[in-house]
């Protein structure tokens, strides 16, 4: 009997997810559904399993479309900069399946498109995703979220999204509705939750509508929580407001945290529009007009963060931390970020160690 029992336990740990999981390569850069794309290693995974890459290009998607994720799984690339996942101006890159948690480093998603839908970089569907090292740039929706759109949306029972985005460049997205850079979904019963670290968001774009870089949307009974920490929110524009940040809750709840960032306008919109939701500010942030968080200490407002172009200054993106401001003229001082020992490690707290610091120094 107890051997029975022994074998038993033993059969049950070999059958579970855990016990399962491995890695798989990716070893083609065509997208034709053959042995090592990525198209064919997605639908052979499991929950568990980790995907990584032994090529370097692009992979340019073909007619059959976006790529489904409906495996909990980590897609682990060599790096945003020798490594992206191309729409071809005709589908979405990602789909992220509902209930999923979802993890994608060092890869560029590019050249994404939805022309009557949302999400024309990522949809992020009822899921949790965390994005690390990676660049989204040049994806368009006709309807919200240019880069991505992560939706908590629900019409009775309470349903969540979260997005965590970590050490990454959103920049050049666009989207005929709101949300030219990230739309967070959570209106009609929804909770999505979007955290953002050490990262850039610029140049985005709702021509038409608000929020050109981020919209964060609780209204209608939904709940929608925002915190951005240790990053730069520039010339992102809409022209319906909010060229920032637009966040509300009417009918809901919304919520904007802000720490360690510089918001510098862009061509239309103020940095942050929010309408019957919070804004609270966890300290030393740089806003070039006066709509940014103010505490009234260490946050500085209509200042002029002096902001260089994007592009290589070092650092873990494209354009590192903060570090890029080329042409600051001594009004943004920020010290290199602590070592890590993963692409997942998120620093959360301004001001103190953990993080990747920034002062303000008056000239």
């Amino acid at each position: 009997m107890k051997n029975l029992f022994l074998s038993l336990i033993v059969a049950c740990v070999l059958s579970s997810p855990a016990a399962r999981a491995v890695t798989l390569t990716v070893t083609s850069t065509a997208d034709d559904g053959s042995v090592g794309t990525l198209r064919s290693v997605l639908g052979g995974a499991a929950d568990g399993d980790t995907i990584d890459f032994s090529v370097t290009g692009t992979i340019t998607l073909s007619a059959t479309g976006q790529l489904v994720v409906d495996k909990s799984v980590e897609i682990t690339g060599p790096g945003a900069n020798i490594l992206a996942i191309d729409g071809n101006a005709t589908s979405r890159v990602f789909y992220i399946a509902s209930g999923k948690t979802v993890r994608i480093s060092g890869l560029t998603i590019t050249n994404g498109s939805e022309s009557g839908n949302n999400g024309g970089g990522i949809y992020n569907d009822h899921a949790k995703l965390t994005l690390s090292q990676c660049t989204l740039s040049g994806n368009s929706a006709g309807g919200g979220g240019g880069g991505i759109f992560s939706n908590a949306q629900t019409s009775s029972a309470s349903s969540i999204a979260s997005l965590t985005v970590v050490n990454c460049t959103i920049s050049g997205n666009s989207s005929s509705e709101d949300g030219g850079g990230i739309f967070n979904f959570g209106a009609g019963f929804g909770n999505a939750t979007l955290e953002i670290f050490n990262s850039t968001l610029s140049g985005n774009s709702a021509a038409l509508a608000r929020g050109g870089g981020i919209v964060n949307d609780g209204g209608a009974f939904g709940s929608a929580s925002l915190k951005i920490v240790n990053s730069t929110v520039s010339g992102n524009s809409a022209g319906g407001g909010g060229g920032g940040i637009y966040s509300q809750g009417l009918g809901g709840m919304a919520s904007v945290n802000i720490g360690n960032t510089i918001l510098n306008a862009g061509p239309a919109g103020a940095n942050i529009e929010n309408t019957a939701g919070t804004v609270t500010s966890l300290g030393y942030n740089l806003s070039s007009d006066g709509t940014g968080p103010n505490n009234g200490t260490t946050d500085q407002i209509n200042t002029d963060p002096k902001l260089g172009p994007l592009q290589d200054n070092g650092g873990l993106t494209l354009p590192g931390l903060p570090t890029r401001l080329a042409a600051m003229g001594r009004t943004s001082v920020r010290s290199s970020p602590p070592a890590r020992s993963s692409p997942w490690s998120i620093p959360t707290t301004p001001g103190t160690a953990a993080c990747a610091r920034r002062f303000w120094r008056q000239t």
